[in-house]
């Protein structure tokens, strides 16, 4: 039996980006308790814009392909849901806006939310690698330039200062609305990591999602010809997208579907270790402070974070 929601979602996941969002967004989604919107409809963050994807906007500052700036079609978002499913949303800008916090607060204060935090700088490679593998990628050399892309876009560097970023949320809400995991802990233990954030937004926590799948790598592409058909942006994806785009959302959610996609992506894409040197280097010219506070933050030691 559906229902007309029109009600906000119980949990949000609020980031970081490339730090395993996906794969959390696919684990609640294939829990029967749990109905999830589309990722990153960024609705908390965008939602005073005018307008967004402005095709001017050169350098993609306010560019959210999947974003929702009206609050009905927000709540749309979720009308596809059971009678007595847990909404869930997952949306990684929100953790590094500073509009999407006070936002949240104003429209559900007793939300729950999650933020899963990956080493900064590894963090930062993969979302140069996930660029990479768009061809949108800047120079890398130049992100030691404070005058570059690298610095002014929140989702490069800024969204690394967890810290900082975090506060804006303690400064707001409960400390038991807010659960913070290390990307290190799910990768280690995923099914235990799923199980207790099951438990945290009031799910069945007995449930073991399929983790057979590899979400959202990133690399560099071999061959552009065939990244062109069925790649992210290619032929098959626009043309799907086009035609129906809620034909389009229900085929991405399917699983098999998407592993298929996903297999032939992977296979066009080599992704290249960060070293250790550059890992160091980005630690110490960007992090290292704000790992520190972190660390006092969430009352846990990360010296595997800072002392490299």
């Amino acid at each position: 039996m559906k229902k007309n929601n029109s009600r906000y979602p119980d949990f949000l996941v609020i980031g970081a980006g490339k730090s395993g969002t996906t794969s959390i967004d696919k684990y609640f989604n294939q829990h029967p308790d749990i109905f999830m919107a589309r990722k990153e409809p960024c609705y908390f963050a965008i939602k005073n814009f005018e307008s967004i994807n402005d095709p001017n906007d050169k350098e993609q500052m306010l560019y959210y392909p999947d974003g929702v700036i009206d609050t009905e079609e927000y709540l749309h978002l979720f009308d596809d849901a059971i009678e007595g499913q847990l909404l869930g949303e997952v949306s990684p800008i929100y953790l590094n806006s500073e509009v999407a916090p006070v936002e949240i607060k104003k429209a559900i204060p007793e939300v729950k939310m999650i933020a899963i935090l990956r080493h900064p700088a590894e963090r930062l490679y993969s979302r140069y690698l996930h660029l990479a593998s768009e061809f949108q990628a800047p120079d890398i050399n130049l992100l030691f330039d404070r005058e570059s892309i690298w610095h002014k876009r929140n989702d490069y560097v800024k969204e690394g200062y967890y810290a900082k970023n975090l506060k804006r949320f303690y400064d707001l809400f409960r400390e038991d609305q807010l659960k913070v995991i290390l990307f290190e802990d799910f990768k280690v233990s995923p099914m235990q990591t799923m199980s207790e954030l099951y438990e945290f937004v009031g799910a069945n926590s007995e449930f073991e999602p399929d983790m057979t799948i590899q979400y959202n790598k990133s690399g560099f592409i071999k061959n552009r010809y065939l990244d062109k058909l069925y790649g992210k942006d290619g032929f098959v994806n626009k043309l799907f997208k086009k035609a129906n785009p809620n034909i389009y959302y229900k085929l991405k959610s399917n699983p098999l579907v998407y592993k298929t996609l996903l297999k032939l992506r992977g296979a066009n894409m080599e992704s290249p270790p960060l070293t250790l040197d550059l890992k160091r280097k980005i630690t110490e010219e960007f992090y290292y402070e704000d790992i520190k506070s972190l660390e006092v933050m969430l009352n846990r030691s990360l010296k595997s974070w800072y002392e490299l």
